[in-house]
């Protein structure tokens, strides 16, 4: 009998170590083919993250992982897209300068993890560089997820940071954000949010988590 995955987020995980899964990656056939940003919105322990993360799987060919499932037969296996995967879920973020010493932190570790380096300081202009680097490196549009956008914002009250805009189109195959909260309880997605359409419709997502 397989275990239950209580509080397993990440799909990998899930499927390596035998834990109980439902096939819902037909839902990421459809992120695939229906558009290029998404934004999900939905209550926490809805399984945001867990489909997060069988995006990222996905896309870096992980073919072992799908056994039985139904992207095993519908998908291009033989192409892998470099992923940064963001995620600002853990701990609790007291200031921005935490906040940005987080994001440093993030994008240092996918520059090891692809083996490339940057000459920019600047949080920004790093983040748009290495998706641009991995981009013209690899051959491959990048694949783009930002999981828990909003939890530094609700921690600490963070500035509003309106204006926002995703940058580099041509560099990026999917791009996904999602928060738990309200897009008006975060108004860093206020703006952005004009630029990404809802990754799943009421029904669908219901027929995702259920």
């Amino acid at each position: 009998m397989k275990k239950l995955p209580i509080g397993i987020q990440t799909f990998e995980n899930m499927i390596r170590e035998n834990f109980a899964y439902v096939d819902k990656t037909s839902f990421v056939a459809g992120l695939r083919d229906e558009g290029k940003y998404y934004f999900l919105s939905r209550p926490r322990r809805f399984g945001k993250s867990l489909l997060l993360s069988t995006i990222k799987a996905a896309f870096q060919g992980k073919k072992e992982l799908f056994q039985g499932l139904y992207l095993e037969h519908n998908w291009d296996w033989e192409t892998v897209h470099p992923v940064v995967h963001v995620s600002f879920g853990s701990g609790v973020t007291r200031s921005l300068d935490e906040l940005q010493g987080a994001f440093s932190y993030i994008l240092d570790e996918h520059a090891k993890a692809y083996a490339i380096t940057s000459v920019y300081t600047d949080l920004r202009t790093r983040f748009a560089d290495l998706i641009k680097t991995l981009h013209d490196t690899f051959g491959r549009q990048v694949v783009i997820l930002v999981d828990e956008y909003d939890k530094p914002i609700l921690d600490n009250g963070l500035p509003d940071r309106r204006g926002i805009r995703a940058r580099g189109a041509e560099h990026c195959r999917v791009c996904v954000g999602r928060g738990g909260e309200k897009v008006e309880r975060a108004p860093p997605l206020a703006d952005v949010a004009t630029n990404f359409k809802p990754g799943l419709d009421a029904v669908s997502f219901a027929n995702y988590v259920y």
